[in-house]
């Protein structure tokens, strides 16, 4: 009885284990870090709606709302919001 208790803690030790959850260092070295969304709907205050604006996101911030007409910088974070 003791026998086979304890081979069965002995096999099943390796399921107990812990599992690492940690990032790996250089999966997002190629992050895009500029962001150009084109055709959203933006509300920029209270109020004010700009109808197809671009929102433009630069290291994870706001850095420019505007119309259509905004002047963007090539990203390779292209995004197209779809008109509802």
């Amino acid at each position: 009885m003791r026998l086979t208790l304890l081979a069965s803690l002995a096999l099943a030790a390796p399921c107990l284990a812990q599992v690492s959850t940690a990032p790996q260092e250089g999966l997002r070295d190629e992050t895009p870090r500029l962001h150009v969304l084109r055709g959203a709907d933006v509300v920029p205050e209270p109020g004010k709606r700009i109808a197809g604006g671009v929102v433009v996101v630069r290291d994870g911030r706001i850095a420019a709302v505007g119309g259509s007409d905004l002047e963007t910088p090539t990203a390779r974070g292209n995004g197209i919001c779809p008109a509802r």
